[in-house]
């Protein structure tokens, strides 16, 4: 590899880094994100996300109780009385585009943003 070469990588590496920083930058921060809550295909409530303090919500339909946990920009399935638990073990969800669903009792929670500018996909 020549010095020409290793300037080359070098200079391509930094602008990458900078597009791709960039990108993210101006993608995830615009706009509010707040959670969707759907049951049996229905959104039922819009909770805006980004309040400092923990709040839970309660859900009791003829499907069954879920409760949500909304801690500042994060949202989890706190307590479900399916049997499977599925959706309880899946954790924080944060990023538009990303969901919880408790199949049984026909309940969703999806991040969504204000702009619209939703992913396509979420790559970590």
């Amino acid at each position: 590899m020549t010095k020409g070469d290793k300037i080359t990588a070098v200079i391509i590496i930094l602008i990458s880094l900078t597009l791709f920083i960039g990108i993210n930058a101006t993608q995830i921060n615009s706009g509010k994100n707040y959670a969707s809550i759907q049951i049996d295909g229905k959104e039922v409530e819009k909770i805006t996300l980004g309040q400092s303090s923990k709040k839970q919500y309660t859900y009791e339909t003829e499907y069954g109780l879920n409760i949500i946990e909304v801690d500042n920009e994060k949202v989890h399935m706190h307590e479900a009385d399916c049997d499977d638990q599925i959706c309880v073990r899946q954790g924080y969800i944060e990023n538009s585009g990303e969901m919880i669903v408790c199949l049984p009792n026909r309940f969703v929670v999806e991040i969504k943003n204000d702009k619209g500018n939703e992913f396509d996909a979420i790559n970590y």
